[in-house]
């Protein structure tokens, strides 16, 4: 295994867990709109611009449930924290 597969490791995220809540109320409480989600796999969601724009910050948010518990990783941000 080589040293880029932890790139991830090196860059800003934020991961929250939440109960009950399901991924769009998430996302909505992170200041975005969950109907412009949409499912990617992490390479196509990895070409998507992230950072700070003259608009703001632009974050990479992917989420999930299990069971109650809903998870948030916030990519190349730190909205969440």
């Amino acid at each position: 295994m080589t040293t880029d597969a932890f790139d991830w490791a090196r860059d800003q995220m934020c991961v929250t867990f939440t109960r009950v809540l399901d991924p769009a109320e998430v996302f909505a409480r992170y200041g975005a709109d969950p109907a412009r989600s949409r499912l990617l796999d992490a390479d196509a969601a990895s070409d998507l611009p992230t950072g700070q724009f003259a608009a703001g910050a632009v974050s990479l948010l992917r989420s999930g449930r299990l069971g109650d518990w809903t998870f948030c990783v916030e990519e190349d941000g730190v909205i969440g924290s």
